[in-house]
This record gives C-alpha cells, sequence and structure tokens, in this order.
C-alpha cells in the first residue's frame, strides 16, 4: 500500500505507519476543538505505527458519513493512532482496534448498547489502548471538584447543563440535530453523575418538544439526582451540578470552560497510556457502560416508566 492521496476529497485512505496531520472538512466541529489540541509532529510520531487496515476494509467513504454530521470521524490519524467520530464506530473502530491500533475515540461510542459493547470487547481482546473523550473529565476545574467531593457524603445531586448550539453555529450538526441532545450532552453528564453519586440503580426520564430532557436518577447507595439538558437554551450556556449531604454542599460550575485545555491534556494523557501503560481517565468499556444508561434514558422516555440499569 502507498501513501498516496486521491483526487477525490470524499475518500479517506488507510492509515499506513508515519504520521498524517488531520484534515478537517467544512462544517465539521473539529477546527474549534480537536484541531487546537493536535500534538506537535514530533510528539505525535512517536506513536508506534501499526499495521494499515486491510485493503477490503481500509477505504471509507466520508460522504456515506458526513449528511449525519460526523464531527471527528477518522479524521485525524496519528501513526497507529485514530481520533474517530462514534457514527464509525459500530463498523470501523472494532477492525481498526483488530489490527492493533489505539483508540481516541468520541463521544458516545455508537448509537447501540449491541455496537458499544463491540467496540469494548474488541478493542479489550487486542490489547489496545482506549481513551473517550468526555471532554470536561480533563479539566482542572473538574477534577478538582471529584478530589472535594470524596469528602462528602452525597444525598442528592441536581444539575443542568444547557446551551444554545443546536439553534445555529458550527455545532448544530446533522446528526445532533437529528440523535438529539440525550446522545450529545448526556455521556458528559451521566458520567459526571456517577463519578458525584455512584452507580445508577434507575432512570426516568422526559423529553419535550423541543428535546429537552430531564432526568431523575436512584443511585446504589442511597442518592437522589435530577438534572435538565437542552441544546435549544438561548443566552449563556450552563453546567452546573450541586451535591449536599449532611455535612454540606459542593457546586461544580465550570463556567467558561476552555475546552482546548481539555483536549490538550487528553491527548498528553492518551499518549502516556500508549507509551507507559499509564491509566486512563475513561475508556471503551465506560463508553459501552454510558451507552447502556442513554438505552435505559431513551426506553424510559419511549414507555414513560423507570428503568432498571
Amino acid at each position: 500500500m502507498t501513501d498516496s492521496r486521491p483526487d477525490d476529497p470524499t475518500v479517506v485512505q488507510p492509515a499506513v505507519p508515519g504520521l498524517y496531520r488531520p484534515t478537517f472538512d467544512q462544517g465539521s466541529e473539529a477546527p474549534t476543538a480537536h484541531q487546537a489540541a493536535v500534538p506537535p509532529a514530533p510528539v505525535a510520531d512517536q506513536l508506534r505505527p501499526a499495521p494499515p487496515l486491510p485493503p477490503e476494509e481500509g477505504t471509507v467513504k466520508r460522504r456515506r458519513l458526513w449528511p449525519v454530521g460526523v464531527g471527528a470521524g477518522l479524521l485525524l490519524i496519528l501513526g497507529g493512532a485514530y481520533v474517530t467520530g462514534y457514527l464509525t464506530s459500530g463498523d470501523v473502530v472494532p477492525r481498526t482496534a483488530s489490527v492493533g491500533r489505539h483508540l481516541l475515540l468520541e463521544k458516545p461510542v455508537a448509537l447501540s448498547s449491541d455496537d458499544a459493547r463491540l467496540v469494548a470487547d474488541t478493542a479489550a481482546a487486542a490489547g489496545v489502548v482506549t481513551q473517550l473523550m468526555l471532554t470536561r473529565r480533563y479539566g482542572p476545574v473538574t477534577r478538582e471538584f471529584l478530589v472535594r467531593i470524596r469528602d462528602l457524603t452525597v444525598d442528592g445531586v441536581s444539575g443542568q447543563y444547557s446551551h444554545g448550539a443546536f439553534l445555529g453555529g458550527p455545532f448544530a450538526t446533522p446528526w445532533r440535530l437529528t440523535e438529539g441532545v440525550l446522545l450529545d450532552l448526556g455521556p458528559h453528564l451521566l458520567d459526571l453523575l456517577e463519578q458525584v453519586a455512584g452507580p445508577f440503580v434507575s432512570v426516568c426520564a422526559r423529553r419535550n418538544r423541543h428535546d429537552a430532557v430531564a432526568i431523575a436518577g436512584l443511585h446504589a447507595e442511597g442518592a437522589l439526582s435530577s438534572v435538565l439538558l437542552s441544546g435549544r437554551a438561548g443566552g449563556p450556556g450552563i453546567q452546573r451540578l450541586v451535591a449536599f449531604g449532611e455535612s454540606g454542599s459542593l457546586t461544580y460550575d465550570p463556567g467558561e470552560l476552555d475546552e482546548s485545555v481539555c483536549f490538550r491534556i487528553a491527548f498528553d494523557e492518551f499518549l502516556s497510556a500508549v507509551h507507559h501503560g499509564t491509566p486512563v481517565v475513561a475508556d471503551a468499556r465506560r463508553g459501552d457502560d454510558l451507552q447502556r444508561l442513554l438505552g435505559a434514558c431513551l426506553e424510559s422516555i419511549g414507555t414513560g416508566a423507570s428503568v432498571d440499569v
């Protein structure tokens, strides 16, 4: 296989050993997020090369994926590693893992629990590093809050995660408008809720005609949670959780989060995991767990009943 680039811009060639700089498309969210955090070439080139994908599997038609708005799907190829968007995950990502490529995965890992489990199982069997881009988990403010919360026995958590990105602009991508706010913001918020209040036991979710989603949860140690999500809220965005217990309360409010800082930390930790085996904050198995929670929320929305998880 040669390092050739087709004239047809809708074709993404398979990765071959060495470094490719990312190719970002108009309308992608990637230029405002991932691109700012791409490591400089000398650092990125340290990634160990991996064999290319089999020829019959190695070419992906971007046009087939783009109408549903892949944000970063197969756009960033660093030696033996991919950054990939979720809509490729059920098919391309397991094949990519199976030939030994480490995976930096966008959320959600897949659209279904079965596909998410396939990604996690294949990556585990191949022994590759996977890291999930739960952006806020890499932010210093979030990490400080999660350290402080360890001293609080949490009885309840309330919160809101809302912004107006779905109303227009670079983040109003087709997949967000089609799949809705739950699959976009849900992984971030559900993950944080479990870090704060412990694993979910059950969820009850509702969605209105403007795609605002309310989620009430019961957690394993008895804590209760209640949160609101919206991608169609005008005005400044809100990211806020308040956790309380008998000894007091703690508030998580990162304000205007600099996501480029989060992405740089995520890339550094991914490279460290690849080279040195250091643990990652969240991997494909965590993505599988979150997809199961998202599925329970969707089931609750559909049935109107609480769903055990």
